[in-house]
């Protein structure tokens, strides 16, 4: 659904053919600022260790989505054959983040990506923050406190 401001009208959001919310685990993301779906099964490694995944971008002012393929270099040699999920984008719309699938050994840990510069970073969360029992969630811009902002 979307709600238009300026109007007060709602209107249904058509999703493209090869979604399917029964059999696939497409989740909606923030890319850039607009709408996106991505399909966490949809990641591939091709022979150089590059991550590949494919997202569908909403384009609001066309009204269509549009299908594009992300590359990622050195994604093997960082991630260590650990399944990662993308997460979107941080509020300035530079860096993509993924996060680890829940219960691997490095569920500690946050990658960026910055598609401009090509750089990869991972991020460790200290020992001793977290149990070894617990999940890690991932949310974007999270403030404690208004004054922060």
């Amino acid at each position: 659904m979307s709600f238009k401001v300026s109007s007060e009208d709602f209107s249904v959001i058509e999703l493209p053919n090869e979604v399917n919310f029964d059999y696939n685990y497409w989740n909606l993301v923030n890319y850039k600022r607009d709408i996106a779906l991505v399909d966490e099964g949809n990641f591939d490694i091709d022979s150089n260790g590059n991550g590949v995944f494919k997202i569908l971008v909403r384009k609001e002012v066309a009204g269509n989505w549009e299908r594009k393929r992300i590359e990622i270099p050195r994604w093997k040699e960082t991630v260590d054959n650990e399944d990662y999920y993308f997460k979107g984008t941080i509020g300035t719309g530079e860096l993509l983040v993924f996060a680890p699938t829940r219960g691997t050994r490095f569920g500690r840990r946050v990658l960026y990506y910055d598609e401009a510069t090509g750089n990869l970073r991972r991020f460790d969360i200290e020992e001793g923050m977290i149990d070894e029992d617990h999940f890690v969630r991932t949310f974007f811009d999270h403030v404690d406190s208004t004054w922060l902002m």
